[in-house]
């Protein structure tokens, strides 16, 4: 699995091909996990990247994946960036709560991201979306917040409501959601058995097994998720 998130290898490229940057453009990806996504846009379009996430561990794997020559990795929090950061583009996938919590998240992200970007940049969200009205069973085991609220064609009608102007859009598969929750599940499987002693190990295998019979159960026909590229009107 290499995002945190349903993306398979064939969409990250094309995700990654209508950006159109400029050289020398800055970039900043927020909640940028390991840093896979960041790495494709800098080998494809160079320029500054920069990555930031809360997760120490995340940007150390990062950093070291990378070294001198590809994006730079750091420790940061997307309430603390400036407001007029001048970039070119701006990227959040699957980590708007950065900007909010429930139905603020998106909306928070529309809001305080374009005010990022210079005239004419772009902003690649990546946000959850239901592809059907959701089972309340299933809506009690995610429990509030759900991080989701909206249609797909909602979420792009919220973004132009906020004055963005749709470029492109694509959404996830149901093999790229598969191949996406059931590497969690392998993981976890494989560390428990790895280490029968390890109480948090064991735990979190319990965890994902109850989240993987969700997915099966409700989640699969349920969940989407929705990858949107806007720029400034």
């Amino acid at each position: 699995m290499l995002f945190n998130c349903p993306l398979g290898e064939e969409k990250a490229r094309a995700l990654v091909e209508v950006l159109d940057l400029a050289p020398g453009s800055r970039v900043l990806d927020i909640g940028c996990g390991d840093g896979e996504f960041l790495r494709r846009v800098h080998a494809r379009w160079g320029g500054d990247c920069l990555g930031i996430d809360l997760d120490d561990a995340a940007i150390a794997r990062a950093s070291a994946v990378s070294g001198d020559a590809g994006p730079r990795f750091e420790v940061g929090d997307a309430g603390k960036l400036p407001v007029a950061a001048e970039l070119d583009l701006a990227i959040c996938i699957g980590s708007t709560h950065a900007f909010g919590s429930g139905r603020q998240a998106f909306a928070g992200a529309l809001a305080a991201m374009p005010r990022m970007l210079r005239p004419g940049g772009q902003l690649l969200l990546g946000e959850g979306y239901w592809q059907r009205d959701p089972e309340q069973a299933y809506l009690d085991f995610i429990g509030e917040p759900v991080g989701v609220y909206n249609s797909h064609e909602e979420n792009l009608q919220q973004a132009e409501a906020a004055g963005l102007v749709p470029l492109y859009a694509a959404t996830s598969t149901r093999e790229e959601w598969d191949h996406f929750e059931w590497c969690f599940r392998l993981r976890a499987e494989r560390a428990a058995r790895a280490a029968p002693q390890d109480e948090a190990a064991v735990a979190r295998r319990d965890r994902v097994r109850q989240w993987n019979h969700f997915y099966r159960a409700y989640g699969c026909s349920t969940m989407g998720f929705g990858f949107y590229l806007f720029t400034q009107s």
